[in-house]
């Protein structure tokens, strides 16, 4: 219970503050690669724990990459983090369930993920401005 609290203060934190802040500051497409940076960082504690056994390139890669996809959750959402909350959930039950070590696997199945998602948001853009 208190793991859900903890990722929903998170993503309330990094996507319902900092996100906006930035989107003020800088241009968007750079806003999730510092997200993700510091997302990154925010969890290096458990590195130096031990408590972590992911290799720190692939968890900055993994961070950074997520947070491309939870910036667009949260876009759709106009700015609501609990589709952010449910994804975040569901990615640390997935890898507690599965115990997984196949980190690189997960960072391309984000980026296939997003970019399916993108590429249909796109063609729906298209498809509502011609039609």
């Amino acid at each position: 219970m208190i793991i859900f609290f903890a990722l929903v203060a998170e993503e309330f934190g990094w996507r319902g503050f900092l996100q906006n802040l930035l989107d003020e500051k800088i241009q968007p497409v750079f806003v999730p690669a510092i997200i993700g940076v510091i997302w990154a960082m925010w969890h290096y504690h458990f590195v130096l724990a031990g408590t972590m056994e992911i290799p720190v390139i692939a968890f900055m890669i993994s961070c950074i990459l997520e947070s491309y996809g939870y910036y667009w959750i949260v876009k759709k959402a106009n700015g609501n983090v609990i589709g952010a909350c449910i994804w975040h959930f569901s990615g640390n039950l997935f890898s507690n369930l599965f115990q997984t070590d196949v980190y690189w696997i997960c960072n391309l199945v984000y980026i296939i993920y997003f970019a399916i998602f993108i590429l249909a948001e796109n063609k729906k853009q298209k498809q509502m401005s011609t039609g």
